[in-house]
């Protein structure tokens, strides 16, 4: 039997790879050429949180700016069912810029709550 949250995280993966060719769950490899996305899935109380930072190493931001556009775009609302879970996502619309110690990095995180509904058994 197949991880759940194995499972989730390739739907994701799977989606956010139609934007961007880059994307890694939890981190990513010093050698990553840029733009790439990190995403982390978390619990909290009865939902199910993603969260995903973009990042890139150019001083022009539209790069990055119309990555989260396009990730937001293919993801809020979008549902997916399968045989492992039905799970739709919804845009928490917190999108915020994360400053990094090397100037030259720009990273833009943003969340979406998971409505997750797993494989009756």
């Amino acid at each position: 039997m197949a991880s759940k949250t194995i499972e989730l995280r390739k739907d994701i993966i799977s989606l956010l790879k139609s934007v961007c060719n880059g994307v890694f769950y939890r981190r990513a490899t010093d050698k990553t050429p840029y733009p790439y996305v990190v995403i982390s899935i978390n619990d909290i109380a009865e939902a199910k949180v993603l969260t995903i930072d973009c990042w890139d190493n150019d001083s022009d931001t539209s790069v990055i700016e119309t990555l989260a556009d396009n990730i937001e775009s293919v993801l809020d609302k979008q549902t997916i069912t399968n045989e492992n879970h039905s799970i739709t996502f919804y845009s928490n619309e917190d999108r915020k810029w994360i400053d990094d110690e090397d100037k030259n990095i720009s990273r833009i995180n943003e969340t979406f709550e998971i409505r997750y509904f797993g494989k009756e058994i």
